[in-house]
């Protein structure tokens, strides 16, 4: 249950900056090339400020759930982003 998660579907860091920022890829979704430049525009304080928090597999959908690493040292869970995959 302790340890780190291994983020084989993808990273979600840069994209839950971009929603904690406000910014809903569902905007995006007739220019994807300016989502995804945003994105990387992100990465890296993402993955400085970010840490996955849970992931849960049921083998139809894959659950995230992120925080930012000050909201998790303030045990501030009310920041936590959830993103789901399939």
């Amino acid at each position: 249950m302790l340890g780190h998660a291994d983020d084989y579907q993808g990273d979600h860091e840069p994209q839950c900056e971009l929603v904690y920022q406000g910014i809903v890829q569902g905007f995006y979704q007739n220019r994807p090339d300016n989502y995804m430049a945003l994105c990387h525009s992100v990465e890296q304080q993402a993955y400085d400020d970010w840490v996955c928090l849970l992931k849960k597999d049921d083998g139809v959908f894959t659950l995230n759930w992120h925080i930012r690493r000050d909201d998790l040292a303030r045990q501030d869970f009310s920041k936590t982003i959830l993103v789901a995959v399939n």
